[in-house]
């Protein structure tokens, strides 16, 4: 019976890579072709991506978080300490031109606006996002762009 291997596997550091701008590219254009979800799959790369959320804090995101009374792009985005992993409160600024632009369309095409205490990702059920399923469908999307 051969000798189970402990620990990470041989010439790996446990850090993610960096991913290169192709790399990049090649995920959204795969989350833009999504017959479903295509919506949600970019927005929650570029939470990842472009501000370096977390699954779980991705997950819990409200729409009031994100958006104003009137619907548009907040400047700052406010993590509760609920939502992050050392149980801080944390502010991100939301600078970067493009997530605004990719904020403000999932803002218009879900009607989010309307609804401040509902999920920011919904679930196919409509539901919430756990921070499991959000790691796991985040995962999927790598793995289907080949990284």
């Amino acid at each position: 019976m051969p000798k189970r291997q402990r620990g990470r596997p041989q010439g790996q550091t446990g850090q993610a890579p960096i991913l290169k701008p192709e790399d990049i590219k090649r995920l959204f254009r795969l989350a833009k072709s999504r017959p479903r979800m295509s919506m949600k799959a970019e927005i929650a790369l570029c939470l990842s991506l472009y501000l370096g959320l977390r699954a779980k804090e991705i997950a819990s995101l409200r729409s009031a978080d994100v958006f104003d009374e009137k619907g548009r792009v907040r400047d700052v985005l406010h993590l509760r300490a609920a939502y992050t992993k050392g149980n801080k409160t944390r502010n991100v600024f939301l600078a970067a031109p493009k997530l605004r632009q990719h904020l403000a369309e999932y803002g218009r095409a879900t009607g989010i606006d309307q609804r401040p205490q509902a999920p920011l990702c919904r679930s196919q059920k409509g539901g919430t996002f756990r921070a499991g399923s959000m790691a796991r469908f985040l995962k999927k999307l790598y793995i289907e762009a080949g990284l």
